[in-house]
């Protein structure tokens, strides 16, 4: 019964009825107050959120309908509302001293609730009582005469009394409704269950059925399957018969003892025995393992592990003859007998095949070693007499001669320059191809190798009148790991191309960091000229040896097409590409990527700087708009504030203007080379002016630097720069023009004395020196001679290695210049016995400076190891040849010090 009541209590009935129930007590509730309205209109002030706390409470009873979860406890929420509304009547009438309306409101939900809600006795009964508490409230708080109050009492009671016999019938009846349900319920479930059982039973008989005349048909397939498996048996058996035979290696089953159970075609033809001769007998009967270990090892290894793989070994075949062959086996069971498959491959062919690839690997070992000796040898051969034809030269050049001998001396040994030019890029190139060149993992400035790069090239690029920038990145590294030798050689090779074919325009030279790296070290450098143009079906060409994209014999720009080549092998081992953009007739970008280590220093660009230039004014004067564009940046980082004028017109009205405002600029950095008015045309005016002009920075090309100096110098300007523009002496300038300081000229320069290049002579030391020169040839050493003729060094000379030796024990030298290449004892072999005597006569260290024409990494190699302190390579200029004896002299003597001190710690320690 609870069951089913409790099943009945959240059916949508009960929420009808609840929902019904509350919008009757709304609807009352806004009669109730239209009638107070009109009856007392006195009170509704004081009646009127009474009544519409009764309204609320009958939405409230509506939401709880709605709600699955507040129907679970409708039967309490139903008491509580209802009970609260009687009180909120009862109220009402205490207030109105009217209780007609409170009577009537009891008596409804009385015999309401008692008909309509299916809750129990219970339930009834204690609404009941919350009705007489409401009128008995009422009784006792109002004025009304008593005998209408025992009328309401009677009526309350009759009320009370027939809902609860209303609700006793109620709950009876459905008492009685649920037992019936149950009965009808259980019995449809019986039914049920009987249509189930039935319906089983006549899907079983009919499945059953269905099995039956499945068997039958499986039945006749399994037979005509039988019949077909067995015709396929047996063309199987012809097939694998067929295959077994057709097998281009020989194949063999044996049975576990070694006795042949089967053999194919190629078995008997390999081996020479029949398959009569075979079948039957053990495989020791055929004898046919050369090698007694190979047969154990083939045998330990297949009973180890089941399985034998390609193992070589020596087969002896019937007529004796033996061949080797690579042999397989394997265990597995056939139609349960356990047998064993070996299948031996004969590799006579192969074996000959591999010994002329060793035969060839050797030759071409032997080819690579005599390219090597070769070049070695070209490079000695050819440079021994260069080094003759320059060093000369260059002394011919220190004499006094006439312009036109002067002219012919100049147009020998910049075609001197040329062809050793093209001797290192052969050398290169054949170094790169044959893998024998390394990178250096060294710390260095990317920037400071890039300026000095755009240095070396200045006087060919101003000589055509080209502006030659570079513009760096705020993001580069001060410091990168790397190899700057190289990296100087691929911008030397794109920057000097860019040169060449460019008549007219600029040069610039941008580097950034890499956006395609995914390593902190990756650089890009774009080389970007505006030049004649490539045509784009000749771009391909580019990076290979020997080719141009114009190849013609009349073409107008020469060159052995080997520059590029080396570009792209050199970037490849810095693991970056080289890319090229080109449109013909407007110009080229060449650029190229380097990945690069991150040094141990610190390398990022630090935080904000302090300013340097502290808000100097500087009128930036330069017709280039690239050139002003990298200055002003410069500068600008640096603090300073900088006004751009792109011509001497714009720059002398930037003045005039400048002096009206009553502000003037503090530094003017002109370039000489504008159209006119041009730098010196603006330096003369100004300078001829009145007093209160700005400090003049002068930015000079490179080409006829003296006569350019001499004109500054009759204008009576300072300071000056070179194109290109370094930040360091461009910073140095701008800082000595803001302290207004009068540099005196040094050289053919103004610099300051930190600035200030080593003059030639600083290269020589100031005391004598005894120096053996070991050297073949007549005229190295001549050229030796007189490189020393004006230094304090005494020279003595040995013609080979031999003489070296021997004149090195016998005398007491500061130095040893030693060639490598000599007759009778070479310089390798003089070195290492003169550093033995040294080791067994407990003698000083003497610098041996090695002087070869060999350019190759492996001569200088061997020359250190051989115990060199220096590698000079031939051609030798005079400054070179000074800088080594200097260094070698400076280099020994720190050595000495430290010996001395060494030994002198060691005495100490004794005497103590």
């Amino acid at each position: 019964m609870t069951l089913v009541a409790d099943a009945g209590d959240n059916s949508e009935w009960v929420s009808s009825i609840l929902r019904a129930s509350a919008l009757a007590i709304i609807v009352f509730q806004i009669g109730y107050i239209v009638l107070d309205g009109g009856e007392y209109p006195q009170t509704l002030a004081r009646t009127l959120p009474l009544h519409i706390a009764s309204i609320t409470l009958g939405l409230v009873a509506i939401m709880a309908t709605l709600s699955p979860r507040a129907m679970r406890s409708w039967r309490a929420i139903a008491l509580a509302i209802c009970s609260s509304i009687l009180a909120i009547t009862a109220w009402i009438g205490v207030i109105n001293s009217d209780g007609d309306v409170l009577v009537a409101s009891i008596l409804l939900s009385f015999l309401g609730s008692g008909a309509l809600i299916p809750w129990s006795p219970r339930w009834q009964a204690a609404f009941n009582v919350s009705g007489a508490l409401a009128l008995l409230w009422y009784s006792m708080e109002t004025a009304d005469p008593n005998s209408r109050l025992a009328v309401a009492w009677i009526m309350l009671v009759s009320a009370a009394l027939l809902s609860q016999l209303s609700t006793v019938h109620g709950a009876r009846y459905r008492r009685n409704l649920a037992h019936q349900l149950a009965a009808l319920a259980e019995s449809h479930r019986l039914l049920r269950r009987e249509m189930d059982l039935r319906a089983k039973t006549a899907s079983a008989l009919e499945r059953d059925h269905e099995q039956l005349h499945a068997s039958e048909s499986m039945l006749l397939s399994a037979r005509e399957e039988l019949s077909r498996q067995v015709k396929a048996l047996t063309a199987s058996e012809g097939t694998f018969r067929k295959l077994f035979d057709a097998n281009l290696d020989a194949v063999a089953l044996t049975a576990p003892d070694g006795t042949y159970i089967d053999v194919n075609r190629e078995f008997v033809r390999s081996s020479g025995y029949s398959r009569e001769e075979t079948i039957g007998h053990h495989f020791s009967e055929l004898n046919q393992f050369v090698h007694p270990d190979e047969m154990i090892a083939f045998a330990y290894q297949l009973a180890k592990t089941s399985e034998v793989r390609n193992l070589e070994v020596a087969i002896r075949r019937k007529d004796g003859s033996e061949h080797p062959v690579l042999i397989s086996a394997a265990n597995l069971e056939l139609q349960g007998q356990l047998c064993r498959l070996t299948i031996s491959r004969e590799i006579s062919d192969l074996k000959m095949t591999q010994r002329e690839l060793v035969a060839a690997r050797e030759a071409a070992l032997a080819a690579s070693r005599a390219k090597s000796e070769f070049l070695s040898s070209m490079s000695h051969e050819i440079r021994t007499p260069m080094n003759a034809i320059l060093g000369m030269a260059d002394l011919l050049m220190e004499t006094e001669l006439g312009d036109e001998q002067r002219r012919y001396l100049s147009t020998v040994i910049s075609n001197s320059n040329v062809l050793l030019e093209l001797i290192n890029s052969i050398l290169d190139l054949a170094r790169v191809e044959s893998g024998r060149i390394s990178l250096e993992a060294v710390e260095f400035d990317p920037k400071d190798a890039t300026e000095k790069v755009l240095e070396t090239l200045a006087i060919r690029a101003h000589e055509k009148d080209l502006e030659l920038m570079v513009r760096f990145a705020p993001e580069i590294p001060e410091l990168a790991l790397g190899d700057p030798f190289r990296l100087g050689q691929i911008l030397i090779n794109l920057v000097g191309n860019a040169i060449k074919f460019t008549q007219h325009g600029q040069v610039l030279v941008s580097v950034a960091p890499d956006p395609d790296s995914t390593t902190a070290g990756g650089l890009k450098f774009t080389v970007t000229d505006t030049g004649i143009g490539i045509p784009a079906d000749k771009l391909e060409l580019l990076f290979h040896a020997f080719s141009q994209a114009d190849s013609s014999t009349s073409r107008k720009y020469s060159g052995s097409g080997l520059g590029l080549a080396i570009v792209s092998r050199l970037v490849a081992l810095m693991n970056g590409k080289v890319e090229v953009a080109s449109k013909l007739g407007i110009g080229s970008a060449f650029s190229f990527t380097a990945q690069f280590g991150t040094a141990t220093a610190n390398t990022a660009p630090s935080g904000p700087r302090e300013p340097v230039f502290g808000d100097v004014r500087i009128l930036l004067v330069d017709d280039n708009s690239d050139s002003r564009s990298i200055l002003s940046e410069l500068l600008t980082a640096q603090g300073a504030n900088v006004t751009q004028a792109s011509s001497g017109t714009e720059a002398l009205d930037a003045l005039r203007s400048d002096g009206s405002r009553g502000s003037c600029f503090q530094i003017l950095l002109l370039d000489s080379t504008m159209p006119e008015p041009g730098g010196f045309d603006i330096a003369k005016h100004l300078m001829s002016g009145a007093p209160g002009r700005p400090q003049i920075v002068m930015m000079l090309a490179t080409n006829d630097l003296t006569g350019k100096l001499g004109r500054l110098r009759a204008i009576g300007v300072d300071h000056y720069i070179v194109k290109p523009v370094r930040r360091a002496e461009l910073f140095a300038a701008v800082a000595r023009a803001c302290e207004g300081v009068h540099v005196e000229p040094r050289g053919d320069r103004f610099a300051s004395p930190a600035i200030a290049p080593l003059s030639t002579s600083s290269a020589i030391l100031d005391r004598p020196l005894q120096i053996l020169m070991a050297d073949d040839s007549h005229d190295n050493r001549a050229l030796i001679r007189a490189y020393l003729k004006k230094t304090p060094y005494r020279l003595e000379e040995a013609e080979d290695g031999r003489q070296a030796i021997d004149k090195f024990i016998a005398g007491n030298f500061d130095l040893v210049l030693m060639d490598i290449q000599m007759p009778i004892v070479d310089g390798y072999e003089a070195t290492t016995r003169i550093r033995r005597w040294e080791r067994v006569n407990n003698r000083r260290r003497t610098p041996i400076v090695a002087l070869t024409a060999s350019a190759l990494e492996e001569a200088v190699h061997r020359t250190k190891a051989a115990g060199c302190d220096a590698h000079v390579t031939k051609p030798v200029k005079k400054s070179t040849l000074l800088d080594a004896i200097r260094d070698a002299m400076e280099g020994n003597r720190l050595d000495d010090e430290r010996a001395d001190l060494a030994n002198l710690k060691e005495e100490t320690c004794r005497t103590e």
